[in-house]
């Protein structure tokens, strides 16, 4: 069970705000049949702003009181993992993203290892988009920063494949030459082009209502442009003041949606959409 919330009045005090809310949890719970000695995770923050003559910065601060269910403690952890993705109390998933990255090893570990006598090329990638790669690219609209740090340690793993595919398939590559000439010998997106496309893909279905999620779509900011305009995104650019917040699933959606406005997502078809990034 998850609750969180956001006082609507600024001039509500955030405390009282949280401890009203979290009054009705016990009676949740207990219409949930959870048990009380196993209530174990709490994980909240407050943002507060700082205005200065100079400039506006955010801090976010940890909760650090105690709260009871029933005269129980509950106990307090730094991480939670919701649906395979780890938050951490920055959240800035560089946790999340060392275990995807420890998880793909393994599994590339054990491919390299198995499938030393393979020498075919569509097996070997099969193996590597079933248990590889699926790692790398799931729930990546939530988690995934599009930092130069964490572009590169991701792209080492699928880097460290192509490595292994044309030793075994005797394609012949430079060494400390790019990846983009495998990349396309072997019909493989690079890491970033494939996160673009799983997310052009989700706008997509959210827009055709493949996908109901109502919350997400009314945070999409839709923009009429005039008839005989130039300009044709479909989305209004919003005015982010943090790098952190650009990286939102409904930013990154509208930055996505803008980036391609020379094609209509509402006409094209699903297939003609995967093939446009490639």
């Amino acid at each position: 069970m998850k609750k969180y919330g956001n006082p609507k009045n600024p001039a509500e005090n955030k405390w009282t705000y949280l401890s009203t809310n979290f009054k009705g949890l016990p009676l949740n719970c207990d219409n949930s049949n959870l048990e009380a000695r196993k209530r174990r995770k709490l994980y909240t923050c407050e943002e507060q702003n700082e205005n200065s003559d100079c400039n506006v910065s955010i801090l976010l601060y940890i909760v650090t009181s105690d709260y009871k269910l029933k005269n129980i403690k509950i106990s307090r952890v730094n991480e939670i993992n919701d649906l395979g993705v780890t938050f951490d109390s920055k959240l800035n998933f560089k946790l999340n993203t060392n275990n995807i990255i420890k998880k793909s090893s393994s599994k590339l570990g054990f491919i390299k290892r198995t499938c030393k006598d393979f020498h075919d090329a569509h097996a070997l990638k099969l193996l590597y988009f079933s248990l590889v790669r699926s790692q790398l690219e799931y729930a990546n609209l939530i988690w995934h920063t599009n930092s130069i740090t964490q572009n590169k340690d991701l792209s080492q793993i699928q880097n460290n494949f192509l490595r292994f595919l044309s030793f075994q398939c005797h394609i012949y590559r430079a060494p400390h030459s790019d990846y983009n000439i495998i990349n396309r010998l072997f019909s493989i997106l690079p890491l970033e082009k494939r996160f673009t496309q799983l997310n052009l893909k989700f706008l997509y279905k959210l827009l055709h209502n493949i996908i109901d999620c109502p919350e997400l779509v009314e945070r999409l900011c839709f923009k009429i442009n005039p008839l005989n305009s130039r300009q044709k995104q479909l989305f209004y650019p919003l005015n982010i003041s943090s790098k952190y917040m650009s990286f939102s699933p409904s930013n990154t959606l509208m930055a996505i949606g803008n980036s391609i406005h020379n094609i209509d997502l509402f006409h094209f078809s699903l297939n003609d959409l995967s093939s446009y990034i490639h």
